[in-house]
Parts: C-alpha cells; sequence; structure tokens
C-alpha cells in the first residue's frame, strides 16, 4: 500500500510559515523595545559634563550590540550556533565592559577633581 505523503508535506509548510511568522514578530517585539531603551537613554540629561557624555554614549553602544545579539539568536538554526553566538557575546562584552569601565573611571577622577579645584578657587 503506498502512503500519500502531501498532508504531511503540506503540514510541515505550514509548521515552517507559522515559525517564520513567530520569529518576524519576535523581531518585531525586540526592535520595539530596544527603540524604547534607546529613546530613554537619548531623554537622559548630562548637563554637559564629560562623565555624562561618555555614560550616556556607553549605554547607547550597549543597547545596539545587545540588539544585534539578539538578531543574531534569532536568526540561530541550532544549539550550537546559539551557544557560538553567547559565547562571542560573552567575550565582547567583557572586553567592552573593561574598557569602558577603565575610561569612566578616569573621568570620575578628573570631575572629582575638577569639583575640587573649583571649591577651592571659590574659597581662596
Amino acid at each position: 500500500m503506498a502512503m500519500n505523503l502531501v498532508p504531511f508535506t503540506d503540514m510541515q509548510v505550514t509548521a515552517e510559515e507559522a515559525i517564520e511568522r513567530s520569529r518576524e514578530q519576535a523581531r518585531g517585539v525586540i526592535d520595539n523595545y530596544f527603540d524604547f531603551l534607546h529613546k530613554a537613554v537619548a531623554s537622559i540629561p548630562t548637563n554637559g559634563t564629560q562623565f555624562g557624555e561618555r555614560l550616556k554614549s556607553y549605554s547607547e553602544k550597549n543597547i545596539a550590540t545587545a540588539r544585534d545579539y539578539m538578531h543574531k539568536l534569532s536568526q540561530a538554526k541550532d544549539f550550537r550556533e546559539v551557544f557560538q553566538i553567547q559565547v562571542d557575546f560573552a567575550q565582547a562584552q567583557f572586553n567592552a565592559f573593561s574598557g569602558q569601565a577603565a575610561d569612566l573611571r578616569e573621568a570620575s577622577a578628573k570631575a572629582a577633581s575638577d569639583a575640587l579645584d573649583t571649591r577651592f578657587k571659590k574659597v581662596a
């Protein structure tokens, strides 16, 4: 008895289309979320301070990096690819945060020094 595989093929195509629609919807939600975060960070006043501007800039870069990471994850085909994307992201973020922390430490030390200099100039 020959088995008719057409209904199974149709079901597979329908399932694949549903999965792709779900991925597109998830990407839309992710984009909306990161757009909201970017707008929220962009609206934070920095009072023109070097430290505030750097902090804001790093926040915007980190948000963009996280968005790219989520897009890559949504396109992964298997667990191996998900794992590699995660490892690459973790390494890149560790390096970025290390550099950002050092830079912000220097900027905050300079801001504190400038504030003390200004304070003592007013007293003198």
